[in-house]
């Protein structure tokens, strides 16, 4: 007689009574192997508990499966390649070129060609930064900014709105900065580079390792909005550098000596220039000094030793937590690099994310976050004086920055040199060797004092004092230099070399390289690790009781055939 067939849904069933019974899983063989009813509930309340352990486990396991550590280690080198280095001088603006370059415009040059003509704007700065004006009698006026409709209150993720103020006010010295900063940079970056300082007139001494180095070619000219002309000492930022600075040996000695020429006497006045000193930047040799960001002030009359270790980063990409960038194509500033082929940096990209914002927002370009001519987009810097339109609007792209309202697309690199640094400094000339420098760097006696206050340099250009009233703001007429100053022009006593001279030493004051390495939490030997403690922690399962698993979908799929065939089903009536 045909046996008669079971019916479908007993086949999970008998499936899963032929697992429990053979199973090592704990708990789920005890509860099968129970003599009585009681004892098979607790074991398996004690299964089902320890399975929702190992799903939470595993829930945070994966949720923290690329998340990474920080190694630091010390490698030490036998050499190490010497960095950038780039010196900038406080005052942007050379007042004795400023004038010369004037001369130079007006001499075939009509009035309606200074419409259109750098004459125009040369000729307001001469005014506002060259010609000594009378000083406020009075307290210093301070202008109230315009409101920006925006509540005061707290921003995005419970942040404040940026400390913005909108019934602050403005100090009267910084809207004439402003002035000046909107006019400065309305030039191009050869008109700009033509009124700064030189090279010959900045940098007057340089040795590397004992060497001279006084060679022009040996420095990069970069212009900054803050500073003007800066140069970088072993730049490589093209590519295209020949030449391959390297130490071999710690100390002063052993590494780069500048000594610098401030030039005060051609400083801007009128509180342009407020401070006297020199920026110095060290940084990798292959991207652009960002000297706003991280350079260190030094201060004339002194010797300043940069003592620098070399500290280089690795991190991870995405889709690990450190999500480092490698290329701006990552990035959505690729149109602000397309032309200069810098390598990728964080700050570098966060300086493009504001002044793409801006640009986006306002029309017109932050005048301190333009680093090529290529980015001006033929647009106009911001107006950024406290009354104006472009002031309220960029202040306004600001808040949103500092209130977390607006983000940048930018992320730290994958590789990344820095450099710490340790800086001392004593004061330089010292007595005996004052009359000597003052014949090496061209300064020479003015009085019969032995008072460095009684050295001037030879070399110094003179500024126009006639005081001759010049054309309006917004008019200006085609004449001599000597009709530019619209204020009174007192001729001060030239610096003294105390005023302008400064040495800067910059040497490694180690060999050993420290890496900080990002490294993966969970590497193939980690992670199967890992996984394992998951899995035995709470339910015994090692890596080959994970078969016994793949064992019950191939006891489940062979009764499932035996039901159509119309056999018996169970491990018993398996062909295996």
């Amino acid at each position: 007689m045909k046996e008669k067939q079971q019916p479908v849904w007993k086949v999970p069933w008998v499936t899963w009574l032929d697992f429990w019974k053979d199973t090592n899983i704990v708990g789920l063989c005890n509860a099968a192997h129970a003599q009585n009813w009681p004892r098979k509930v607790i074991w398996l309340v004690i299964f089902i508990g320890c399975t929702f352990g190992t799903i939470y486990n595993l829930k945070v396991f994966l949720e923290n499966l690329y998340s990474t550590s920080t190694d630091v280690t010390v490698n030490s080198k036998n050499f190490l390649p010497f960095p950038g280095v780039t010196f900038c001088n406080h005052n942007r603006v050379n007042c004795a070129f400023l004038e010369a370059r004037l001369d130079q415009l007006e001499l075939n040059i009509t009035e309606e060609e200074t419409r259109n003509n750098p004459y125009f704007s040369l000729a307001g700065m001469y005014r506002k930064g060259c010609v000594e004006n009378d000083p406020p009698s009075g307290p210093q006026k301070r202008r109230k900014r315009q409101v920006i409709n925006q509540p005061m209150g707290e921003g995005q993720d419970g942040g404040q709105d940026g400390g913005f103020c909108d019934s602050c006010l403005v100090p009267e010295i910084l809207d004439i900065e402003y002035q000046f900063l909107q006019v400065y940079m309305s030039l191009e970056e050869g008109d700009r580079s033509e009124i700064g300082h030189s090279f010959s007139g900045l940098v007057k001494s340089c040795t590397f390792r004992g060497r001279d180095c006084l060679d022009e070619s040996y420095f990069l000219p970069v212009e900054s909005a803050n500073y003007g002309n800066c140069y970088t000492f072993n730049s490589n930022i093209y590519g295209n550098s020949t030449l391959s600075w390297t130490s071999s040996l710690p100390g002063a000695n052993m590494g780069l000596n500048v000594v610098l020429n401030l030039e005060q006497d051609v400083y801007m006045k009128n509180g342009l220039t407020t401070s006297a000193g020199a920026r110095v930047t060290v940084h990798n040799k292959i991207i652009r000094a960002l000297s706003d960001e991280f350079g260190v002030d030094v201060q004339p009359a002194t010797a300043t030793n940069i003592a620098i270790q070399q500290i280089r980063y690795t991190r991870l990409a995405d889709p690990y937590d450190t999500k480092c960038f490698s290329h701006w194509s990552e990035t959505n500033y690729t149109d602000y690099t397309s032309s200069t082929m810098w390598p990728y940096t964080l700050t570098q990209c966060k300086r493009f994310c504001v002044l793409s914002s801006i640009v986006s927002d306002c029309g017109c370009f932050h005048p301190l976050y333009l680093d090529t001519d290529d980015d001006r987009k033929q647009l106009k810097p911001c107006d950024l004086e406290s009354t104006s339109n472009d002031s309220t609007c960029v202040e306004k792209v600001l808040v949103q920055f500092d209130s977390n309202q607006r983000k940048c697309d930018c992320n730290p690199a994958c590789t990344e040199i820095d450099f710490g640094t340790t800086l001392s400094m004593s004061t330089w000339p010292s007595k005996e060797y004052q009359n000597r420098a003052m014949g090496t760097y061209g300064f020479s006696t003015t009085s019969t004092d032995n008072e460095t206050d009684s050295t001037t340099p030879e070399s110094a250009s003179e500024t126009d004092s006639s005081g001759n009233e010049s054309p309006e703001t917004g008019s200006a007429e085609i004449g001599s230099s000597r009709t530019r100053s619209s204020g009174t022009v007192a001729k001060p006593d030239p610096p003294s070399m105390s005023d302008n001279l400064l040495r800067v030493s910059v040497y490694y004051n180690t060999l050993n390289e420290r890496l900080v390495q990002t490294k993966k939490v969970y590497d193939t030997s980690n992670l199967l690790s890992s996984l394992g403690g998951v899995f035995s922690l709470y339910l015994g399962i090692s890596f080959a009781m994970l078969f016994e698993l793949l064992e019950i979908v191939f006891d489940f799929l062979h009764n499932i055939m035996n039901w159509m065939a119309g056999k018996s089903y169970g491990r018993k009536y398996h062909v295996m």
